[in-house]
């Protein structure tokens, strides 16, 4: 390092300290003192500190040997603590530099949370400063209106913790995806920075309801112990009751949401209520409930409620896939329950909220499984029918021959498939009799 940078990142260090209280110098140690560092150039040493260092008291964060090619060599040790001056002695109010927060507003069509290139953006979106927390554009808010591309951006910003939210023009129907809230809090430190925010916004439908991904997919809000096991969602009681939640927008023509727990493994509370599962479907404006109490219990707004005792509660429209069960009766928990919500009573368009919850009353070791989260009818539980053997010889003289179809990956729901008989080398009429007709598969029928 040239004499000139060595002194001008040496300057910068004493600078950034001097704020915090006098140098001092002594003659028999060459030191300069300020708070937090010493500079002790016959021995070659800087001697940096979070606080101010007392007579006999260092704390040795570099030593820079000096070199014997003396002065201009290289001090890298030096010129990297220089460096690091505005986070060791964070700038005063008079050396701050004004901040900017910039990003875009774009429509995620895929709902990955993520601003793909073929995704446009939303203009005319506002884009404010949220000072007093409230979610609305207030007087004297800063904020700026997002251009034809989407983009926006807030310059001149003082040091500070800001809360950036947008605002979509009217006649758009969209929700948050990323980030869920629709809100970012971004902090701008006085070095001049410029701090991105972008906001993605998702329209019409329910996305990432398989879980396949391992985390928390966009659009999703999570609260309390809720984890990501093999490509289903654990709501636990680490810490009482926990919460997995969704907005949506119901598109045109839909008929029905479905959703599916795996499993259940409640813990017995003793006197304590028993656990239980809730799902609700609210207005997200309002938060009243789309559909009626369920039927024989007080106190909830849920669509389903399912306790650790089996009992089992339905508001009127839902039901369970494949069972007969009726609300306030009980159902076996030893497998999954898929459930369907009839939504052919909600009008398209509807910004609705969907949420779990798992109700802790007791020790607090109740966990529940979800899975497969979407609009329409469950996917995945009915099963697929195949033939036992993929072949099957029978002589002339056998007289009947007997082909098992089987249910395999699946048995939940009634399944019915046609059959019927085609010649081959076989002639119909002359070398067997022709048969067709329909094969039924009730609930949990395998074969």
């Amino acid at each position: 390092m040239s004499k000139p940078k060595f002194a001008q990142a040496i300057g910068s260090l004493f600078q950034r300290a001097h704020r915090f209280s006098p140098c001092r110098s002594t003659a028999n140690d060459h030191a300069s003192r300020a708070a937090g560092l010493r500079f002790e150039p016959l021995e070659g040493r800087i001697l940096l500190s979070a606080s101010p260092l007392a007579d006999g008291q260092h704390a040795e964060l570099s030593s820079v040997v000096e070199s014997p090619g003396g002065e201009g060599t290289p001090w890298p040790e030096v010129f990297a603590y220089a460096e690091k001056a505005p986070e060791l002695f964070p700038p005063s109010a008079a050396e701050a530099q004004p901040g900017t927060i910039e990003g875009r507003v774009y429509s995620d069509d895929n709902s990955n949370g993520v601003a793909d290139p073929a995704e446009a953006g939303i203009a005319s979106a506002s884009v404010f400063l949220d000072t007093n927390a409230n979610g609305a554009l207030d007087t004297g808010e800063r904020n700026v209106v997002t251009n034809s591309t989407g983009a926006y951006q807030l310059t001149g910003l003082a040091p500070g913790t800001y809360e950036v939210v947008t605002t979509l023009p009217s006649g758009i129907m969209a929700l948050p995806s990323q980030p869920a809230t629709g809100r970012s809090t971004l902090i701008v430190d006085g070095s001049g920075q410029t701090q991105v925010a972008n906001f993605g916004y998702r329209g019409a439908g329910l996305f990432g309801g398989d879980f396949n991904g391992g985390t928390l997919p966009p659009g999703w809000i999570a609260a309390g112990d809720v984890t990501f096991v093999n490509g289903e969602v654990r709501l636990g009681e680490n810490g009482g009751t926990s919460t997995l939640s969704y907005d949506f927008i119901v598109p045109a023509g839909t008929e029905a949401m479905s959703l599916i727990f795996p499993t259940f493994a409640f813990a017995s509370n003793g006197p304590n209520p028993p656990d239980a599962i809730e799902v609700a479907v609210r207005d997200r404006q309002t938060g009243a409930s789309l559909f009626p109490r369920p039927t024989g219990l007080s106190g909830s707004d849920a669509v389903l409620n399912v306790q650790s005792n089996g009992r089992i509660y339905l508001a009127p429209g839902t039901t369970i896939f494949g069972r007969e069960v009726s609300s306030g009766g009980t159902i076996a928990l030893d497998r999954l329950l898929p459930v369907v919500i009839d939504l052919r009573g909600v009008p398209e368009g509807t910004a609705a909220s969907l949420s779990i919850d798992l109700l802790s009353f007791g020790q607090q070791a109740s966990s529940v499984r979800l899975d497969n989260v979407v609009l329409g009818i469950p996917q995945g539980i009915s099963g697929e029918l195949e033939f036992e053997t993929s072949a099957l010889s029978v002589g002339e003289s056998a007289g009947t021959a007997t082909l098992t179809v089987r249910r395999v990956n699946g048995a939940i729901g009634r399944v019915t498939v046609p059959y019927s008989t085609v010649n081959g080398s076989a002639t119909s009429g002359q070398d067997f009799v022709a048969s067709a007709g329909e094969l039924v598969f009730e609930t949990d029928e395998l074969t």
